[in-house]
């Protein structure tokens, strides 16, 4: 497999993250249980936005 890296601008996590905040929400409103791992999707992208989390690609 080719060592690429794969990039997503702020713009895109931003839209990501409101895409998923809308879903969501939706799921939460209809008592659908499904909206916590789609709030955990969510966090773990604005973790990434500001930098709480990185993703370190490499071989194991």
């Amino acid at each position: 497999m080719p060592d690429t890296v794969n990039h997503l601008s702020p713009a895109q996590l931003a839209a990501h993250v409101r895409n998923l905040q809308a879903i969501g929400d939706r799921l939460e409103a209809a008592g659908d249980p499904d909206w916590l791992p789609i709030a955990q999707a969510a966090m773990l992208l604005v973790g990434l936005q500001h930098h709480f989390v990185e993703v370190r690609h490499g071989r194991h």
